[in-house]
């Protein structure tokens, strides 16, 4: 970044302000991006329910770093010109509501300077920059500027609920942070591109919604919103925004870790179907119902064709759904019921907007609204620290439901924020609710981690038929049968890749993808090496934790490679210092029996990290690399410096030092009569023909 001007030379607050020079502007707008667009299910409700009226959500950020405000207004006008739900216009006609895109940027500033006395003028400053956004006639992205004597400066940026979802905002920071930066340095904005425009989600979705595959669902819906039943309140009058109240609820890091970790091994469950176990026993036990409905939101981002990917794709996608949920008297019989009923509902619940929009549902009002907001990775070194995110309406709109309850996790720590209206519930019914909420998610934690499991890295069954040496002939040395050894244990090859297989498609339900760090703290043994492959199977890379290592160098370690997950024992696992955002996964408390013995299907590119090892720093080793120094072990059982060498840059040569004594460990450890178990990496690698062979 660059240092920004003297505060003398900024305009007084609300002087007008000249568009940004168009010689740094982004790339122009993609051809066929402007006209008329379909409205998303969402768009519609909100439009029915409110209008045009704001309806923003914002994120209010410290600047840790000085950003020229000239180059910060000509990176939003860069997203503008870049996405273009950000252009997009509504018009009511005949009473029905139409949306188009422009094309081209925003021809007004974006960006509002203004100097703050104290708190109160911050609160005013920012409600008239949200009521400052217009769908009707743009802009519907803005930001504020806060200089205040005494304290660091904030940055407001805000944007309209028809225009961005909460994933989109990921997307948006981290465009805003690239273009702030090339600006800085002299360049030209240059966005990565996304492989789908909104305009042409919309369209393929519009098309979708008279596809047999949504038609036949509308039985489904009909029976979610037979189901809606009315809880007991204190009134019916809808609530207006001026009268929400919250209430909070913080469950500490550590808890919140072990209950997510226990009930993922246990049962296999998401963060929000462990959430919505408890709180579907809670609000059934306290209406006295034997089920509740509740309106449940998705990303709404499920692809629909190979063509079309929205993943980076900035709009209003969040599909909202009633589904009745129907809890059971015992706990482990609920934890398996409510995550059946929840992954009964097909393709994110996308279907149930669009029938409603084709008058094929009568509709449901929401009792109670339930959001999880997935935690989103990121920069988290750039220049705006978060001090602040929540949506905004108008003291006289609407309350999206009687009760709305959101989910997010801060730091590891899952955050509870339920918004209520006082002429609808006693604020004491809701902090009882919360404190049943919390009992529920204690047994639950308390459950999971003691249910009996069977141990992934256990003894193995008895080797049968020997497997074939899968190593090129001319490099067989040595034509003994494969199969690993250690102690009196001996592990074939099939079971070998069953085992491996089974747990790499666990971390990828887990989250694990193409270049996400896994760490691996075990012991030389068998679950090392069915860590090892799964992990590459799963598309990650490794990271391995030696556990002898002094703490303070382990800490330094999982710090640099940036680890999302460590694989471990339970007895290892307190050696590693962690980061609350990482996840341990104990392999002897883990049972993948239940997952596929298929290996996954994943196309590995020679350049995607393959492992990151630490030899005077982090280096990053791409699966070509990885795959010619395996056969080089393959083909040279005597290990020699030069037959290990990795071809990557190290001027004194200790990475590659460090790399063979590491692979002659394991040999000496995992092998018996001089066996080859890197046999298993050469199978894996010569499966993919995109890597060196």
């Amino acid at each position: 970044m660059t240092a920004r001007s003297s505060r003398s030379s900024l305009p007084p607050p609300g002087a007008a302000r000249q568009p940004p020079p168009q010689d740094v502007s982004c790339d122009p707008t993609p051809a066929g991006e402007g006209g008329a667009v379909p409205l998303l299910p969402l768009q519609a409700c909100l439009l029915e329910g409110l209008g045009a009226a704001p309806c923003n959500r914002y994120r209010l950020f410290e600047l840790a770093e000085d950003l020229e405000p000239l180059l910060l207004e000509q990176a939003l006008q860069a997203l503008v010109a870049q996405h273009d739900a950000l252009r997009l216009r509504f018009a009511e006609e005949d009473g029905a509501w139409r949306q188009a895109c422009a094309e081209g940027g925003e021809p007004r500033a974006l960006l509002r300077l203004c100097e703050v006395r104290g708190e109160a003028e911050v609160a005013t400053r920012c409600a008239e920059l949200q009521r400052s956004l217009d769908p009707r006639n743009g802009p519907l992205l803005r930001g504020l500027y806060l200089r205040q004597a005494g304290r660091a400066d904030r940055l407001l940026l805000a944007i309209h609920q028809l225009a961005a979802d909460e994933l989109s905002w990921q997307v948006l920071l981290e465009d805003l942070q690239q273009a702030c930066g090339q600006l800085a340095a002299g360049r030209r904005v240059g966005l990565p591109a996304g492989s789908v425009s909104f305009k042409a989600w919309a369209e393929r979705l519009a098309a979708w919604a008279a596809a047999p595959a949504v038609q036949a669902q509308r039985d489904f819906w009909l029976a979610q919103e037979r189901a809606c039943t009315q809880l007991p309140l204190l009134a019916r009058e809808p609530a207006r925004e001026g009268q929400r109240q919250r209430l909070e609820l913080s469950l500490c890091a550590e808890f919140s870790r072990e209950l997510l970790q226990a009930a993922r091994q246990a049962y296999r469950l998401r963060a929000d179907e462990v959430l919505l176990c408890a709180l579907s026993r809670v609000l059934c036990a306290w209406s006295e119902q034997d089920g509740i409905c509740l309106h449940l939101e998705s990303d709404g981002r499920a692809p629909l064709s190979d063509g079309l990917d929205p993943g980076r794709t900035v709009g209003c996608f969040t599909s909202r759904y009633p589904l009745r949920l129907q809890p059971t008297a015992d706990l482990p019989g609920n934890l398996r019921a409510i995550r059946e009923q929840l992954r009964s509902v097909a393709d994110g619940g996308l279907a149930y907007g669009l029938l409603l929009r084709r008058g094929a549902l009568a509709g449901a009002a929401p009792q109670v609204l339930f959001r999880y907001l997935e935690p989103l990775g990121g920069r988290r070194d750039g220049p705006l620290r978060l001090l602040d995110a929540d949506r905004w309406r108008e003291a006289d709109s609407l309350l999206e439901a009687p009760l709305c309850i959101e989910v997010e996790q801060r730091d590891g720590a899952l955050c509870l924020r339920l918004d209520f209206s006082p002429t609808q519930w006693q604020r004491s019914t809701l902090e009882g609710l919360l404190q049943r909420l919390q009992d529920e998610l204690r047994a639950i934690r308390a459950h999971c981690l003691h249910v009996p499991r069977t141990r992934l890295s256990g003894t193995a069954a008895a080797a049968g038929p020997a497997h074939t040496c899968a190593l090129p002939e001319p490099g067989r040395r040595h034509p003994e049968p494969i199969a690993l050894a250690h102690g009196d244990l001996r592990l074939a090859q099939v079971v070998l890749e069953t085992r491996s297989n089974r747990l790499a498609r666990h971390l990828i339900e887990c989250g694990v993808g193409p270049g996400m760090r896994v760490g691996l703290c075990l012991t030389h043994g068998m679950a090392m090496i069915e860590g090892l492959l799964a992990i590459l199977k799963a598309g990650g890379a490794f990271v391995p934790l030696d556990p002898d290592c002094p703490r303070e160098q382990l800490a330094c370690m999982v710090e640099d490679s940036g680890l999302q997950w460590l694989l471990t024992s339970t007895a290892l696992c307190s050696r590693v210092p962690l980061r609350e955002e990482v996840e341990a996964i104990c392999l002897d408390l883990l049972d993948a029996g239940g997952y596929s013995s298929e290996p996954p299907k994943l196309a590995l590119r020679p350049q995607d990290p393959a492992c990151l090892l630490h030899a005077g720093g982090a280096v990053t080793i791409g699966h070509a690399d990885l795959s010619r120094h395996m056969q080089a072990i393959g083909r040279s059982y005597g290990m020699t410096p030069a037959d290990a060498a990795l071809p990557c840059a190290a001027a004194d040569g200790a990475l590659e030092r460090w790399a063979a004594d590491l692979a002659a460990q394991m040999l000496r450890g995992l092998c018996r009569r001089r066996v080859d178990f890197f046999a298993a990496f050469l199978n894996f690698f010569q499966s993919h023909p995109s890597l060196p062979t």
